[in-house]
């Protein structure tokens, strides 16, 4: 299994974060502790191996694993991952128990006067061991993928829906039924009231005067048929 860089980090304090950056994620530069944290269950044993560029000692750089009672595993005895030469990638490899692994990596920076840090650089995390059924989730309503194994969902249209897990959108009834992006269901068109169009006044003609036109707001949720509901105004009426 391999995962993109940028899984979501936990953030110590606040605009402090590991920071996406293409085909790597990005430590702080500040004096922060911030941890990058991703939880795995595994079906047997297996292990978690990434590259890194880490090239300035005035940043504390620690990788290290809890099972999910908070523990540290034996595998991270020697947690402090090693210096790198500057512009090189290192690799570093744990292996991982079966059950549940919470992998951290952690950073801590050593302000020196106005000095920036360089931060630490990570990306190709592999884990081996997950099985696949624990690998992908399920479209959450509003979104789907018609791809197996796909690693984004996409959002619903205007005017559709979908529930949990779906692999396409459903079309809301065109006359009654309407939906803004991303919805998880379909909502019943609304009476058309004066908040649903706007007038404007068109550049004066030779005579000086100027025609009122009547436009509905777009895109056009309300209904006019329904009882209560308002008409259009008729357009062209001239003002001076």
């Amino acid at each position: 299994m391999e995962l993109e860089p940028a899984v979501a980090p936990e953030v110590v304090e606040q605009l402090s974060s590991w920071v996406p950056r293409g085909n790597y994620i990005e430590s702080n530069r500040d004096d922060c502790t911030v941890s990058l944290i991703y939880a795995v269950h595994l079906k047997k044993s297996g292990y978690v191996f990434f590259e890194y560029q880490y090239v300035d000692n005035n940043i504390f750089f620690e990788f290290f694993i809890q099972n999910d009672q908070c523990q540290e595993m034996d595998t991270t005895a020697d947690k402090w991952v090693k210096l790198t030469d500057n512009g090189e990638w290192g690799s570093h490899s744990v292996m991982l128990k079966s059950g549940t692994n919470i992998l951290y990596w952690r950073t801590t920076g050593i302000l020196m006067g106005s000095k920036a840090v360089k931060p630490v650089l990570v990306k190709n995390i592999t884990i081996e061991g997950v099985a696949y059924t624990s690998e992908c989730f399920p479209c959450k309503p509003g979104t789907f993928s018609n791809k197996p194994g796909s690693f984004t969902c996409q959002v619903c249209p205007r005017n559709t829906y979908s529930e949990k897990g779906a692999k396409e959108c459903i079309k809301c009834e065109e006359h009654s039924q309407f939906s803004e992006e991303g919805s998880s269901e379909c909502m019943e068109r609304p009476p058309c009231t004066t908040k649903d169009y706007f007038q404007i006044h068109t550049p004066c003609d030779e005579e000086g005067k100027t025609q009122i036109m009547y436009k509905w707001i777009e895109p056009k949720i309300c209904r006019e048929d329904l009882t209560d509901a308002i008409r259009l105004p008729p357009s062209g009426e001239k003002k001076d």
